[in-house]
């Protein structure tokens, strides 16, 4: 494996063989419901239902670990919006961006979220082998990084994404 790979993480997962850097975004999850529910804003709220999530992905342990919480995998977010919207599952939490597009790609119209609340939110990182070349590349993409975010590049960048 060449010593100037990179990629990304999230906040809690622990690589011993790579450099991370500062956060480059949030990751927000959110959750996505019928509109006739009403409005889910914590975990805790999810006890008792069968909610959806996507394979591959990662979800906060607060979520995940909780036993009174009926989970349906499956591998990709479009098919958790139909789902969603056929009444096989109460709700499903998905990351803002994918989310969106998902639902795009559904096709639903029966769905909405709050997107003033999100249910938990992770920083995403970049992360470089830990070598020497890696860790150069690491400051260097820290630094640019910085620069982007204090010359409002970074916040112009983020907007068109949202």
């Amino acid at each position: 494996m060449p010593d100037w790979g990179c990629g990304w993480g999230l906040t809690g997962r622990k690589n011993g063989n790579s450099n991370q850097i500062r956060a480059l975004s949030a990751r927000r999850l959110l959750l996505p419901l019928f509109k006739d529910f009403k409005p889910l804003s914590i975990i805790k709220e999810l006890e008792g239902k069968k909610v959806g999530l996507t394979n591959g992905y990662p979800y906060v342990k607060e979520l995940t670990e909780n036993k009174n919480i009926s989970f349906e995998f499956v591998e990709d977010d479009v098919l958790n919006m139909k789902k969603l919207a056929g009444g096989r599952i109460q709700a499903f939490v998905v990351e803002e961006k994918s989310g969106l597009e998902a639902l795009k790609k559904a096709g639903e119209t029966n769905i909405e979220y709050n997107k003033d609340t999100a249910l938990s939110q992770q920083d995403v990182y970049y992360a470089f082998q830990k070598t020497p070349q890696g860790q150069e590349l690491a400051n260097k993409f820290s630094q640019a990084l910085e620069e982007m975010k204090k010359d409002g590049t970074f916040a112009k960048i983020m907007a068109k994404a949202n």
